[in-house]
């Protein structure tokens, strides 16, 4: 067997391998940020939402939800999601000091996106990308 022969028996698995409940998770997450991005655009166009692979912990990998705009004027972090590598539960943390766990990443999102639309949270939003507008 050559070192060729290896390479590719590997990258032939890595095609065939089914979805795990971490990738699951972690779509879930992206469609989130997806929709949220979408959001925000509609208050400022060149609003942009981040998702960033942060640090393994205790909780799982840690991936940051940030909000940005085309300029990369400012960076605000929405949140901070946790994903172990069984896909469930998955954390959140809206405020840096407070780590919740909930069954699947939807409802974390759920959580996310109550936070998101309390009036003082919107209008901080709002305001920081209509401040740093390119």
């Amino acid at each position: 067997m050559t070192p060729g022969d290896g390479l590719e028996r590997f990258r032939e698995n890595l095609r065939a391998a089914p979805e795990t409940p971490f990738q699951k998770a972690l779509a879930a997450i992206n469609r989130l940020r997806e929709a949220i991005e979408q959001a925000l655009q509609i208050a400022s166009a060149d609003a942009l939402v981040r998702l960033e692979p942060g640090f393994q912990t205790q909780y799982g990998q840690q991936f940051r939800l940030v909000l940005t705009n085309q300029a990369q004027r400012f960076e605000h972090v929405l949140c901070r999601f946790y994903v172990p590598l069984e896909g469930t539960p998955v954390s959140l943390d809206l405020d840096g000091d407070t780590i919740r766990e909930f069954s699947t990443a939807e409802e974390a999102g759920d959580e996310l996106l109550r936070g998101l639309d309390r009036e003082d949270t919107r209008g901080y939003l709002v305001g920081m990308l209509r401040q740093f507008a390119a």
